[in-house]
């Protein structure tokens, strides 16, 4: 599982569930646009034919949580090196997975 930010390499997958080149964007609580990504996301799931009724609910009530989080701040980079080794190049030819 590739993280876009290296400091958040440390969250992993125990059940090997997400392929290890598969990209992962974690959106916090605290990012201001957090809650409003989950809302968005939840009003494109229910859109769609077919979605799964509990899974949007829960969506819609993450983004209620994340709503309601403080603090809030803009998003950002950490201001100085985390300490990790993981700097992989998150640019489009990165990835080796064809599926969509």
């Amino acid at each position: 599982m590739k993280h876009a930010r290296p400091d958040y390499a440390r969250i992993q997958d125990p059940w090997n569930k997400i392929p290890e080149d598969e990209p992962v964007l974690l959106i916090r609580a605290q990012d201001i646009l957090g809650w409003r990504v989950a809302r968005t996301y939840a009003a494109l799931t229910a859109e769609m034919e077919g979605h799964d009724p509990l899974l949007l609910e829960q969506i819609r009530l993450h983004a209620h949580r994340m709503r309601n989080w403080t603090p809030k701040k803009k998003a950002d980079l950490p201001k100085e090196d985390c300490g990790c080794e993981n700097t992989q190049n998150l640019g489009p030819t990165s990835s080796t997975h064809k599926g969509t």
